[in-house]
């Protein structure tokens, strides 16, 4: 698999967690509303919280990917250019 075609997986890895912790952040806010009305809203906020956790993970985890393989796709590229540099005026 090469660096373009990973990173177009990552961004869509990316784009789903997003929207997962668009939800996660619902869920938080809907029983903030609710936490002193029955012991169970506690512990479904623990777990809330524990997702929220998760996919800040995963999103920063997909920043940090993408960067590596951009910056790998330039490096290789002006490898590429400074190669065929030196290949043109030998």
């Amino acid at each position: 698999m090469t660096p373009d075609e990973n990173l177009k997986r990552i961004g869509a890895f990316r784009e789903r967690q997003n929207k997962n912790a668009e939800i996660i952040k619902l869920f938080k806010h809907n029983l903030e509303q609710v936490l002193s009305e029955d012991e169970d809203h506690l512990y479904y906020y623990l777990t809330v919280l524990f997702g929220e956790k998760v996919y800040r993970a995963y999103l920063d985890w997909a920043a940090e990917a993408e960067t590596l393989l951009r910056d790998y796709n330039r490096q290789k590229a002006s490898m590429k250019k400074s190669t065929s540099q030196t290949v043109t005026k030998e």
